[in-house]
């Protein structure tokens, strides 16, 4: 991954079918907040979706990791607004990382 980014790092487990107890929100109103540069680990159980928030500046182009657990299983990643539009559509978690220049400073969510 090229080193002039800022990165935040998402790492999710696999999906399970064992109760764990819900570890991020299901929502953009309860989503976690991400300060860059760490690390999320998460849990996706069922048809469980964990949203994160982050608070991007305009003109600073940013990356975003996901790694799986299960590569049987592969996980997606989005960037939205908070309008809701998406910023990068779904990305399947072998894609790696997703790169990210805003036009606005603003609280963006990944789901």
């Amino acid at each position: 991954m090229p080193d002039e980014f800022e990165n935040s790092k998402i790492t999710t487990a696999a999906r399970s079918s064992a109760q764990v107890s819900d570890d991020h929100g299901n929502t953009k109103d309860t989503a976690t907040a991400v300060s860059l540069g760490t690390s999320i680990k998460g849990s996706v159980v069922g048809s469980d979706m964990d949203w994160l928030s982050v608070a991007l500046l305009a003109g600073t182009t940013y990356s975003f990791t996901l790694q799986s657990t299960d590569q049987l299983l592969p996980l997606a990643m989005a960037g939205v607004e908070a309008d809701g539009h998406y910023i990068f559509p779904p990305v399947l978690s072998e894609a790696n990382y997703v790169t990210f220049t805003p036009q606005r400073s603003a609280d963006y969510f990944l789901e």
